[in-house]
């Protein structure tokens, strides 16, 4: 990261020495990353500016994935710079999470709470912002439709705590495959900036939003001012982009396939700046694939068990489930209910003590002593 809060992109033109930063109020206004399956938005674009957010100790970032190794390549980042670190991650279909109430497992320094559905309220997002920290969001183990209702859950419980942020503590939240999650992103798009908060999104192809989701597609345009162009786009979004961003050079870069180079449009000071083509110096594959090994390891040890002495407190789900179970069991084990035979007292009659009762059979459960008259 470079001073004032910049996010550096690469080098400008063909000489490539003047280099690119989209500043702190760019960032702001969010980020649209647009590249066809298997251009690198995961594998090299999303690395490349997490390593450089977790490197600004200034500010805290969410990232929400869906591969375990980029998950644990961002876990091992964090590592690295010795940032605090929000897993939230699922094994078997059973979410894991930080948690700051009752129902965790102890592990020092993470807490981990664990639902079998519910994650909401799991992580409190405004301790997490106002702390800076880093918070990594990876459901790709759980059942689908599960992980992306849990990921849904998460993305709400930030934009109900964005208004407890402040442009002081600045924070970022990278989504990845965010066509999946934009209509849950309207507060983050729309107020984030006056909370201090940008959204970076990632997508496979913007004329597939605007077939299918031309609502969701509108709310993006509106509110994203910044886009970055991998190098292999669909074909029909190379064909948007020539319309708009019309020149040759602009032309020849998206005819060009699988370029790890980049073009961005940006928006500064009010006015539209095309970058002609940046540069990119990506991470090296070999220390990314390094990293994500150390990673997940880091990940497994967690999720595996504690790794000191601690703690286990069992969830209020999880008591409720085990003490129905005891009640089963016991239900099944415990011996035939014994009959007490009483004797059903008759009114008293003038000049008798007693009067014979009828002898009336009673179960346990009805079963209480009565009181001599």
């Amino acid at each position: 990261m470079t001073e004032n809060h910049e996010l550096a992109l690469g080098k400008i033109g063909t000489q490539a020495k003047e280099k690119f930063a989209f500043p702190l109020e760019s960032r702001l206004r969010n980020i649209a990353v647009y590249g066809a399956k298997g251009a690198g938005k995961s594998h090299f674009m999303l690395p490349f500016l997490a390593n450089q957010q977790m490197d600004e100790a200034d500010e805290g970032a969410t990232f929400i994935v869906h591969s375990r190794k980029t998950a644990s390549l961002l876990y091992e980042m964090a590592t690295r710079y010795k940032r605090e670190v929000i897993l939230v991650t699922a094994k078997e279909a059973v979410f894991f999470s930080p948690a700051y109430h009752d129902g965790v497992v102890r592990v020092t320094p993470y807490d981990f709470t664990v639902s079998s559905v519910a994650v909401h309220g799991a992580v409190d997002f405004a301790q997490a912002m106002t702390e800076k920290k880093i918070i990594i969001i990876e459901m790709s183990v759980a059942e689908h439709d599960r992980g992306v209702k849990a990921t849904i859950q998460l993305l709400n419980d930030i934009q109900s705590n964005m208004y407890k942020n402040s442009a002081e503590t600045p924070h970022f939240v990278y989504i990845d495959n965010a066509d999946m999650y934009l209509e849950h992103t309207s507060k983050l798009l729309q107020m984030g900036a006056e909370f201090g908060i940008g959204t970076v999104l990632f997508f496979q192809s913007r004329d597939y939003l605007s077939k299918s989701m031309p609502a969701m597609l509108a709310l993006a345009e509106g509110n994203v001012r910044n886009h970055i162009l991998m190098g292999d786009l669909v074909h029909e979004d190379i064909l948007y982009f020539e319309r708009r961003l019309y020149g040759p050079v602009v032309e020849s870069f998206l005819r060009r396939r699988s370029s790890r180079d980049i073009i961005v449009e940006t928006e500064i000071k009010n006015l539209h700046e095309v970058v002609s083509i940046l540069n990119v110096q990506y991470l090296s594959e070999n220390m990314m694939d390094e990293w994500a090994e150390e990673g997940k390891k880091g990940i497994e040890k967690l999720l595996n068990g504690p790794v000191c002495p601690g703690e286990y407190i069992p969830t209020p789900r999880q008591t409720v489930k085990a003490e129905s179970a005891r009640n089963l069991e016991a239900t099944e084990t415990a011996p035939p209910i014994k009959k007490k035979s009483v004797r059903k007292k008759s009114p008293a009659v003038p000049g008798k003590k007693y009067q014979s009762s009828e002898k009336v059979v009673l179960s346990e459960s009805d079963y209480s002593d009565e009181e001599e008259e």
